[in-house]
């Protein structure tokens, strides 16, 4: 089974050494640098990284290979979980796994402008922990069926390490994210036996923490979705700008929709209402020389 050697080494971009954490010092001392003319424009924006442990985050990823996900993770680690170029001339294409979410938002968001080392500034707190990654161990690893223990040695840290940060607002003002949808960490604390999934969104402990979720549900307030990650990283505005004019001018006569298996859910949601118009598609519309358009739906169930 293979593992990684170094986490610094295997996160980095060209060769480059720099760590996650070597990245966070780099950032505060640059903050701490900074003239008080500039404090003005982040009025209200200031966030603090809180340090965690490594084993609430850069630890997980090695042991990645405990679990029946990947053949080979660490080419998904590459330029800090873009992965690697789809090809030696690209500039903007990588070869990215979505759950790299958790690493790829703790890398960018050391470049944030509004950082402060004191957290008594910070109007949001940011907690680097990978949480979805975490979740493996309860899902596939040895503590399967621990789903109701899932973060609780993340809250006894909070509520050890300098807990006026958390007392100041009970959570309130903390966020994380988690690479999953926020159903993989919803089962009830009272499912007997246990269903998939674990329970972090459902501990009373963290009902005040704000969760960027990839897919959120409609109830919750502190829940927040997230968009799926693309291949699509422009490095400039120029890149950008350039593929949305070809876009606009390239002659598109197909359009794929994807749902995943959400969509057989009573409740209204994305997923189902593509199932939904792809089943009505296959009654009308399906002679192009009447409507102009022609439609052509498959719905695949894997059981």
């Amino acid at each position: 089974m293979r593992r990684i050697k170094s986490l610094e080494t295997s996160t980095s971009t060209s060769g480059s050494s720099t760590s996650v954490a070597t990245l966070a010092y780099a950032g505060a001392a640059h903050l701490e640098s900074e003239s008080e003319d500039s404090n003005s424009d982040y009025e209200g924006r200031w966030i603090h990284i809180k340090k965690l442990p490594s084993r609430f985050n850069l630890d997980l990823l090695t042991n990645y290979f405990a679990y029946p996900i990947y053949d080979d993770f660490c080419p998904y680690l590459a330029n800090h979980g873009l992965g690697h170029k789809t090809h030696n001339r690209s500039h903007s294409w990588y070869c990215i796994d979505p759950f790299m979410l958790e690493l790829l938002f703790h890398r960018r968001i050391l470049e944030y402008p509004c950082l402060t080392p004191d957290p008594s500034l910070a109007h949001a707190i940011f907690l680097p922990y990978y949480g979805a990654i975490d979740s493996l161990r309860c899902l596939y690893g040895p503590e399967v069926n621990s789903n109701a223990d899932h973060g609780l040695s993340h809250y006894c840290f909070l509520q050890q390490d300098n807990p006026q940060i958390w007392y100041r607002y009970f959570g309130h003002d903390h966020f994380v994210v988690l690479v999953h949808p926020a159903w993989d960490f919803s089962q009830p604390l009272s499912n007997d036996p246990p269903l998939w999934g674990t329970s972090f969104l459902e501990l009373p402990k963290f009902y005040n923490i704000t969760a960027l979720t990839l897919e959120s549900r409609a109830w919750p307030w502190q829940e927040h979705a997230l968009p799926y990650l693309t291949s699509f990283h422009p490095l400039t505005l120029a890149l950008l700008h350039s593929w949305i004019a070809y876009v606009c001018r390239t002659c598109r006569t197909t359009l794929m929709l994807f749902a995943d298996s959400s969509g057989i859910a009573s409740t209204p949601n994305v997923p189902h209402n593509i199932r939904n118009e792809c089943k009505n598609s296959m009654t009308i519309g399906k002679d192009p020389t009447i409507s102009g358009q022609f439609k052509d739906c498959v719905i695949v169930d894997h059981k």
